[in-house]
């Protein structure tokens, strides 16, 4: 016959029905009381024989990273539902470091990580499966919370995505840290490049009648060609003498005239 704690009797009470909230509950229930069980068992490792040792071990890495995904989206979900504010809490780093007692530095590495992981296409099955570590999804926030979020969603989606967990399961985190580093380098460069390219094709110079005998000029530059009219205007526009009564722009139209 099985033996089965009553602990874990107790705590392993589910809903009669299947409801993802109370099953979500009562497994969380059935999980610490699983944990203070094996934390009293392993008071006596000393005297295990090595075997054990290692499949204990193994279970204890396998579940820190189940668990850490699981975490992930819950955090995502309370901090999006806003329920943790209060007065002299600024942000969902500052409450969890309240409630946790860790400090904001551990908190705000451990919702980096989260959001990274969850963000990641395929990162909570990468990290529940072995292929990431916690410490993997902790490099992996530092690197993409620098990024623009267009970059960022780039990194973190399609081929680039399974890049970065291929390269998890066969580095570690300080090598993978690095590849991954020199993927958003090479993104960011083209990301440049087709954000200068877009602007160009903006480009245009319009000339219309305007009243008055007048005609107006109106159109668009990218940054560089800007700043070359710009450095073009400034050395045909002399300094103005004292009864020189122009505007700047007055100055600039006929410094464009003399052009």
């Amino acid at each position: 016959m099985v033996r089965v704690p009553e602990s874990l009797r107790a705590a392993a009470c589910f809903p009669p029905e299947a409801d993802a909230q109370g099953d979500a509950r009562a497994w969380a229930r059935v999980m610490v009381t699983a944990a203070r069980e094996l934390r009293a068992a392993c008071q006596d490792a000393k005297a295990w024989a090595p075997d054990v040792h290692v499949e204990v071990m193994s279970a204890f890495d396998e579940a820190s990273r189940v668990l850490a995904a699981a975490k992930a989206p819950v955090l995502a979900a309370q901090e999006a539902s806003g329920t943790w504010k209060a007065p002299g809490v600024g942000s969902f780093e500052q409450f969890r470091a309240k409630t946790t007692r860790t400090g904001t530095g551990a908190t705000r590495k451990e919702l980096g990580a989260a959001r990274a992981v969850t963000q990641l296409d395929g990162g909570l099955d990468a990290l529940s499966a072995g292929a990431m570590t916690s410490v993997h999804a902790e490099r992996l926030a530092t690197i993409t919370d620098k990024l623009p979020e267009p970059l960022k969603h780039t990194l973190l989606t399609g081929a680039n995505a399974r890049k970065i967990t291929d390269l998890a399961s066969r580095l570690d985190a300080a090598r993978f840290a690095t590849q991954v580093e020199n993927m958003a380098a090479a993104l960011s460069a083209r990301h440049v490049e087709d954000a200068h390219q877009a602007a160009r094709e903006r480009r245009h110079v319009e000339m219309t009648p305007a009243p008055g005998g007048m005609v107006r000029i109106n159109g668009l530059l990218d940054a560089g060609a800007g700043h070359v009219v710009q450095v073009a205007l400034d050395a045909a526009t002399p300094r103005p003498s004292a009864d020189d009564t122009r505007t700047k722009a007055q100055r600039q139209a006929d410094a464009l005239h003399t052009l």
